[in-house]
């Protein structure tokens, strides 16, 4: 063993820690049981037997994530809102 790592060895805790008490009530799973399903199969048999449906495979798109150009917003206005000489 080195000089410096007996001298820590012997040196105080720079914080005092309490003391931990193992937790008791952990459960394991036996070896050999059957693993239950993943959560993404857990959510689909959620939403069959809820009736719901998250939208993402009925081809719904969301209206603030869609790529599509507002045709309401004119170039016009937004040139004069930004102008590209004040960067």
């Amino acid at each position: 063993m080195l000089l410096h790592e007996e001298w820590l060895a012997q040196q105080p805790p720079a914080v005092e820690r309490r003391q931990y008490a193992a937790p008791g009530g952990v459960r394991s799973r036996p070896l050999g049981a059957p693993h239950g399903p993943t959560c993404e199969e857990q959510w689909k048999q959620l939403d069959e037997l809820t009736g719901t449906d998250d939208g993402t495979e009925s081809g719904v798109i969301d209206e603030v994530s869609s790529n599509q150009a507002d045709s309401s917003i004119s170039e016009e206005a937004n040139a004069s809102s930004c102008p590209l000489d004040a960067r």
